[in-house]
């Protein structure tokens, strides 16, 4: 595989990667609390963590507001 083929499949999950990490960085700072981390520590994770992070805090916090439960 060329250089430029690498090229064009790496840039559509390099893009999918920034938005995941952008929507949940958004999120977290929407809420006003998280079920079972601390927002700072949620936010090391995604960072440092990427994918993997952003994919655990989309699982494990889900998308709702939790100051209405």
């Amino acid at each position: 595989m060329d250089t430029q083929t690498m090229i064009l499949l790496v840039i559509p999950i390099i893009v999918i990667h920034v938005i995941l990490v952008v929507i949940n960085l958004l999120n977290i700072k929407k809420k006003t609390r998280t079920k079972f981390l601390t927002k700072s520590i949620w936010i090391i994770i995604i960072i440092f963590i990427q994918i993997i992070g952003s994919i655990a805090y989309m699982v494990i916090e889900g998308g709702h507001d939790h100051d209405s439960d």
